[in-house]
């Protein structure tokens, strides 16, 4: 597991490798993704996955959290249907504060596992070119926060302008 592990390395980056490592060193043993819990993916999940670098599943999550929300409207009436949206709370709820916190690392050690094979694919027999090209597919996107927040202002523009004036 010593090339294994420095590619993992090289994809995962300088933030919480040790962390990383031992979730993925206990999945290789084991053959599965152990359930584990993950704060930031339980704090700010889709931000963690694009602060990762997995825009895949960060548009997956979107996905996910739309379509409860079209499905719950859908079977259980309107939007303003009471039943409607307790069920909509509940389900978001527990996709983004239960499930996603508990397969957060596993998804992620699925995607560094693809990662890792892609990249011994394309540089066979080449470690460092290897690790060369995972170092540039992972790590951790610092610039998240900064997106983050113009986003937030952006949106906060564009509906404070659609108000209708006062008066």
């Amino acid at each position: 597991m010593s090339n294994q592990k420095e590619l993992y390395e090289a994809l995962i980056g300088h933030k919480n490798t040790d962390f990383y490592m031992v979730y993925f060193q206990r999945a290789e043993e084991r053959g599965y993704t152990p359930m584990s819990w993950n704060w930031p993916a339980f704090l700010a999940g889709q931000i963690w996955l694009i602060y990762r670098r997995n825009y895949l599943w960060a548009a997956r999550y979107f996905g996910i959290t739309f379509l409860i929300s079209i499905v719950s409207v859908y079977i259980f009436g309107g939007a303003e249907a009471e039943n409607s949206r307790a069920v909509l709370f509940t389900s978001i709820l527990l996709f983004q504060n239960v499930y996603f916190p508990l397969h957060a690392n596993g998804i992620y050690y699925r995607w560094a596992k693809r990662e890792v094979e892609k990249a011994k694919a394309l540089f066979p027999n080449q470690l460092e070119k290897q690790k060369e090209h995972l170092s540039t597919k992972g790590g951790a996107n610092a610039n998240v926060i900064f997106m983050v927040i113009s986003l937030f202002f952006i949106l906060s523009s564009i509906l404070n302008s659609m108000q209708a004036p006062q008066g």
